[in-house]
């Protein structure tokens, strides 16, 4: 096997790795309750082993054939790991923080404002989700 050979044999098994490992911890993370914490690193880890796997799956394409559409097919799901990586970030990061100030609220008006405010700052990570799914 030459070097080329070999490099793009181990391109495909990470890619295979990451995109299998992507998967799983997506499900895991968005339908079993583990610990928050461990929850958001799967949830978090989602878009870096997406990107990964992307980038293997290009290396065997544009093995083949290399259209335009191998190209913008990369660029298109990068861009798609990498707005799921801003999305989960916004959303643990607003979630946390509003939470903590929500349990921390001295009077139940003050918590109601709290939520309100929650739910309004939280629509910014929904945007961002809307992105993703485009």
């Amino acid at each position: 096997m030459n070097s080329n050979t070999t490099n793009l044999r181990h391109w495909l098994i990470v890619s295979v790795v990451c995109g299998i490992m992507a998967n799983i911890n997506y499900v895991i993370a968005t339908q079993v309750s583990i610990s928050p914490t461990i929850n958001q690193l799967l949830f978090f880890s989602f878009g870096p082993l997406m990107i990964t796997t992307i980038i293997g799956l290009y290396k065997l394409l544009s093995t083949a054939v290399n259209p335009i559409s191998t190209h913008l097919g990369k660029v298109f799901l990068i861009l798609y790991g990498v707005s799921h990586t801003i999305m989960a970030t916004m959303q643990g990061s607003i979630s946390s923080f509003m939470k903590g100030y929500i349990s921390k609220a001295d009077s139940e008006s003050q918590k109601e404002l709290l939520i309100t405010i929650y739910k309004s700052v939280f629509s910014t990570q929904s945007g961002v989700d809307m992105a993703f799914d485009i």
